[in-house]
């Protein structure tokens, strides 16, 4: 049933944007949804990487709503290490995700509050066989195996299906997004 009143046309968006991450799940890897906020001029972040402000306040809290809806949200090592981010759900209510972290070759240190606060799950993805520091209990490390350009994606997919997670949130960075693209397993932008 339609929606009236003054919230209806919102319901209706809300509708169109989330509806189709209710459908059927891939049998072998989880759903991947990407999202980034850009610039009229195609910029994804400032000129000095600074990427928080780039968009306004009803994209942050459709950020948020992504990360609650999804079961792990995640981001490359360049954005864990610009934005120190934390990934949780604050805008909204809802459940943090599981946090995941590209970093094949295992640069990031123990002290990214992503690895420290003990906010939500932590994992941790780097090449297999590339040494890490000393981590807390709470973070998983996986060691994926590298494709041509870098981790094998499809890969990855099926190990972190293997730990739960059915719909994935690619936050970013751009290269991450743009590597989930080119490789076909972006299911919704």
């Amino acid at each position: 049933p339609k929606a009236a009143g003054p919230d209806a046309s919102r319901i209706a968006t809300m509708i169109d944007l989330f509806s189709p991450l209710l459908g059927e799940l891939p049998e072998n890897r989880p759903l991947v949804v990407g999202h980034l906020a850009q610039s009229l001029d195609g910029f994804i972040a400032k000129a000095d990487g600074e990427s928080y402000w780039i968009s306004g306040q009803d994209d942050l809290d459709h950020t948020h709503r992504l990360r609650a809806f999804c079961d792990g949200v995640l981001v490359g090592a360049s954005t864990v290490s610009k934005d120190n981010c934390r990934l949780t759900v604050r805008r909204c209510e809802g459940s943090h995700p599981v946090r995941i972290v590209l970093d094949p070759e295992a640069v990031l240190g123990p002290d990214a509050a992503i690895f420290s606060d003990g906010e939500a799950p932590t994992i941790w993805v780097r090449r297999e066989g590339a040494n890490h520091p000393v981590l807390p209990s709470d973070v998983m490390v996986i060691g994926c195996r590298m494709g041509e350009d870098g981790l094998d994606l499809e890969h990855l997919l099926g190990l972190l299906k293997a730990q739960g997670i059915n719909r994935l949130f690619v936050e970013g960075g751009g290269v991450t997004v743009t590597g989930f693209i080119q490789a076909g397993l972006m299911d919704r932008l």
